[in-house]
């Protein structure tokens, strides 16, 4: 038996090189394990603490960060409750270890001049170096002077920001669903049971305009992401270089070349019957859409998340482009006769081949949607509670009523009446729009993260730290480790037996950041063998604790422990549903439902290969062969059960 030309070959080469996409995707998700970092810096601690009143004026102020910060777009204003401002001097970021300039915690740390007993309110502001997001917030503090927390601030996202982020998706949106459009309206069979259908298939002429409006979006997200970048840059007043050094230059330089490829692609595409010149053209194709939504995923918030999530946020990105761009390109090839009757006899096709696309999209985007929720949302008040949150709901709602608009249309348009469904398929198209306005607002937002929303999980575990000293194992604990009255708690154990001598006194000492000194205070003995000191801590952050243990008739031994003291909490608002922290349950629901579509995508793919290549029961006769001697393509109008018949009658003939 002969193969037909263009028939099993080819589909297996375009399903296999697909099926064999998703099996790397699948590998890509057991072998990166998920992480919970975000790009979005926020404000971790501070010392000193939002709400500390402290006892003598601190020489330096310290900021700790989740993740890097542009350094020169920071900027401190310290004022005093009759308003007068004191400048902080000499800032400076110091790293935990050797990355700067990565996803790593970072501490910005600025001298205090000298300040007398009063209020101090601190305003800061500074940008995110991973997504060029802005961050800024307030704390307050009293020296010898009672004040009250201000709590977290949520900076609202700035309007040009918003506008070019919302033209930089409708860029992707067009781009892909050109794309995709003009390979539904292609004439030719797609997808055997809707070419059953009666009616026209496209010409030429709406080719073309897909090709146009391709090549469109493709060129507005080169220009827009390249503004994007410069209102950026101006609104923080940070340098270029220190920007594009990092991991936001290549993301940046990842989406500008991944519009440029497949802009260019598109344009110098021509039919051709040469393989090597289809495959250049599809290899562009999926390179460059790949290079926009990867580097948009790594410029955005999950992109400090590992493989996982990065991969993830580029899955849902291009889900959503090439969804809702399908559906504004229908539009526009609708036209104006899109809103009646008479647009819908060269669209019918084409919508209905759009159906597994679309519900392949659909269900990507909300596997994906769930699983990137979890770095982007503390808690259920912090999604009800926040900016973030709100329009994270609205944004899930639209989406709802397109799936059910779509669900809709689609049984119209497979109606024997053929139902006109131009304005429905414009006000799906038009939601669509307004989805990519609300995600561009949710990428230029503060993530719902905020730690009042969110219940601490392990917060009463006591945490230790031990030393050795010569023969004495000492173990110190200290509680409840803020600023503020504390009770050190030390069990010291002699190694030696028998003792040489009972302890008759022991000595805490705590260096504070600052440098400050408390202390020497004298131990109490308990009757379990423990020892206890009250303490009082002016500040968090690095501190040295010294412990002097006295023993009859030896000398002192002096024990010395790194200790790090947390910052005062802030205060929580009141529950409104449940401020239990909803990470592990968003990626384990969201990692499950995303292996589900892909082996949904696969086993689909695997059965389309073979309803393509049935394998025959018998050789087929010289009659039912053409005059080469070869089989001629089988129309999309001869069913299975058809050519078994044939297959039978010829047989027994």
């Amino acid at each position: 038996m002969e193969v037909q030309p263009g028939g099993r070959n080819r589909f297996v080469g375009v399903h296999g090189g697909r099926l064999l996409a998703l099996l790397v995707f699948v590998a890509a998700l057991v072998l990166f394990p998920a992480q919970s970092a975000s790009a979005h810096a926020y404000l971790d601690h501070s010392n000193p603490a939002d709400g500390s009143v402290l006892a003598g004026a601190p020489h330096q102020i310290a900021l700790s960060f989740s993740e890097a910060v542009v350094l020169g777009a920071t900027s401190l204003d310290l004022v005093d409750s009759n308003g007068v401002h004191h400048r902080p001097t000499n800032l400076r970021m110091v790293t935990a270890g050797p990355h700067a300039g990565t996803e790593e915690p970072v501490q910005l740390v600025a001298d205090l001049p000298a300040l007398s007993q009063n209020a101090y309110r601190l305003s800061w502001f500074t940008l995110s170096r991973d997504d060029l997001h802005r961050t800024n917030g307030v704390l307050v503090f009293g020296i010898r002077q009672q004040v009250s927390a201000a709590g977290t601030t949520e900076p609202l996202p700035r309007e040009p920001e918003v506008a070019l982020r919302w033209l930089l998706f409708l860029g992707f949106a067009l781009a892909a669903g050109g794309l995709l459009a003009a390979r539904l309206v292609r004439p030719g069979p797609l997808h055997p049971r809707v070419d059953r259908i009666d009616g026209p298939s496209a010409g030429s002429s709406q080719l073309r305009r897909c090709r146009q409006i391709s090549i469109a979006g493709s060129t507005l997200g080169a220009i827009v992401a390249l503004v994007l970048l410069g209102e950026q840059l101006f609104a923080s007043g940070a340098a270029v270089g220190e920007v594009m050094s990092g991991r936001y230059g290549v993301g940046w330089i990842c989406r500008e070349l991944g519009f440029m490829t497949l802009g260019l692609a598109v344009l110098l595409s021509r039919p051709s019957g040469r393989r090597f010149a289809g495959r250049l053209k599809a290899s562009s194709v999926v390179t460059g859409v790949i290079a926009i939504s990867g580097g948009s995923a790594l410029t955005g918030h999950n992109g400090a998340g590992g493989t996982t999530r990065i991969a993830a946020d580029a899955a849902h990105l291009t889900a959503a482009a090439v969804w809702s761009g399908t559906l504004i390109v229908f539009m526009v090839l609708g036209g104006a006769q899109v809103i009646g009757q008479k647009g819908l006899a060269e669209l019918r096709l084409p919508l209905l081949a759009f159906a597994r696309p679309a519900i392949l999209c659909i269900a990507t985007m909300v596997a994906t949607g769930i699983y990137l929720v979890s770095g982007v949302a503390g808690s259920v008040d912090a999604v009800v509670g926040t900016f973030y949150g709100r329009v994270l709901l609205i944004k899930v709602g639209l989406f709802l009523v397109i799936a059910l608009l779509g669900i809709a249309n689609h049984r119209r348009l497979r109606s024997v009446t053929r139902t006109a469904i131009g304005r429905s398929l414009v006000a799906e198209a038009l939601i669509a729009v307004l989805v990519l306005g609300l995600a561009a607002v949710l990428t230029s937002s503060q993530p719902a993260r905020e730690p009042e929303f969110v219940r601490s999980v392990g917060a009463a575990s006591a945490v230790t730290a031990n030393v050795s000293a010569v023969d004495l194992q000492q173990t110190l604990s200290i509680r409840p480790n803020q600023p503020g009255r504390n009770v050190v708690v030390l069990e010291i154990f002699d190694t030696r037996r028998p003792a040489p001598g009972p302890i008759v006194g022991v000595l805490v000492q705590v260096r504070e950041s600052d440098g400050r000194t408390v202390g020497p205070v004298a131990a109490q003995s308990l009757p379990d063998g423990r020892w206890t000191a009250p303490i009082e801590l002016a500040q968090s952050g690095r501190s040295a604790v010294q412990v002097t243990v006295r023993r009859a008739g030896l000398a002192e031994v002096t024990s010395r422990f790194d200790w790090q003291v947390r910052s005062v909490p802030v205060t929580t608002r009141p529950t409104v549903i449940s401020t239990a922290p909803i990470r592990l349950l968003l990626q384990r629901l969201g990692l499950a439902l995303m292996i589900l579509v892909i082996g949904c995508a696969a086993v689909a793919t695997y059965r389309s290969l073979r309803r393509a290549n049935p394998q025959l029961p018998i050789p087929l006769p010289q009659q039912l062969t053409s005059g080469n001697g070869t089989v001629p393509p089988d129309g999309p109008d001869i069913d299975e059960p058809a050519r078994n018949r044939e297959l039978s009658k010829a047989g027994a003939d």
